[in-house]
């Protein structure tokens, strides 16, 4: 019976995945791990295109319970190639599979690995709010690139970390179908598309500069960003909405006096770091977290305990 529906399952699998090869669309999978799901070997599971969601999640729980055993879990999500009308649902369907398989040993478990030259900026638009909902980190990893309307899922993110390429440039118009347009009337419909990008960018910390540098590129060339462009531009490390969240949320649940001291513990701490050569740098950060733990030593258990209000106030 196992051997039957695992079967099954693959040629849907495999369906899918000829029909997004053949339709240029996206393909999402999720990432099982390797410790907890006997017998994946950690390789990313594609998920179906065609069926109805509610199905699709039904089925893929059932193959990660049957073939890999019901204490599998997942870790994550990867998006690669062109993000098309169908890519969504998938995302959504993903997860809502990583909601039921949270793995408790991963520090993160709502990680997205995104590979894409870009699509339709509907459709990212619509994905980057329900990775914001579910709090996810977004990986750009070496080798892979993250383009064009990408980039509003990669600002999305809670965490960002974009090691492989990033790329902005002007929206392509495919989107505004140009047959029965005027060229008046296609900028006319153009420009109503730009305060609804900074708008959607700007609930995220990212500066509407970014539209403004993307209008300037042709799409068929790519702008790629450096470190320091997207620090700029807000897309650095953390989300700015986020840590003025978390800041928040710090606050009223464990006192102003407990930010200020968590605040100046760090502070100290990135001076320290800032004046130490890199080839040393990681024992070094070690020597300035001695440095600022003898300066407040109360920090280490108000963390602690500023924690477990956080996760009481969760329940």
């Amino acid at each position: 019976m196992k051997i039957i529906f695992y079967w099954i399952f693959i040629s849907v699998i495999l369906a899918s995945t000829a029909h997004a090869e053949d339709s240029d669309d996206a393909m999402v999978a999720v990432a099982p791990d390797k410790e907890l799901c006997k017998g994946s070997q950690g390789h990313l599971l594609p998920l179906p295109v065609v069926g109805s969601e509610s199905a699709n999640f039904k089925s893929m729980m059932q193959m990660l319970n049957m073939d890999f055993g019901k204490g599998c879990k997942l870790n994550g999500l990867l998006i690669k190639g062109r993000i098309s009308s169908v890519t969504f649902p998938q995302v959504r369907l993903a997860v809502k599979l990583l909601e039921a398989k949270k793995n408790p040993q991963a520090m993160s478990t709502h990680i997205l690995w995104l590979d894409s030259p870009g699509g339709l900026i509907s459709e990212a638009l619509k994905i980057g709010d329900l990775i914001a909902r579910h709090d996810m980190e977004a990986r750009v990893t070496p080798g892979s690139n993250c383009y064009s309307s990408c980039v509003l899922i990669f600002a999305a993110a809670s965490i960002r970390v974009g090691i492989g390429e990033v790329g902005i440039h002007r929206p392509f118009s495919n989107e505004i179908s140009t047959l029965s347009l005027s060229y008046a009337d296609y900028l006319s419909k153009y420009d109503a598309l730009t305060p609804v990008l900074k708008n959607y960018l700007s609930k995220f910390g990212v500066s509407p500069a970014i539209v403004d540098a993307m209008n300037i590129v042709p799409s068929d060339e790519i702008r790629i960003l450096s470190t320091s462009e997207m620090e700029s531009f807000g897309l650095g490390f953390q989300s700015v909405a986020a840590r003025e969240f978390m800041k928040a949320k710090t606050i009223q649940v464990c006192g102003q006096d407990f930010h200020e001291m968590e605040r100046n513990f760090y502070s100290l701490i990135a001076a320290c770091s800032s004046n130490q050569d890199a080839d040393e740098s990681s024992s070094k950060l070690n020597t300035c977290f001695d440095i600022a733990n003898k300066k407040f030593p109360e920090y280490g258990k108000a963390s602690m305990e500023c924690d477990e209000k956080k996760k009481m106030g969760a329940k």
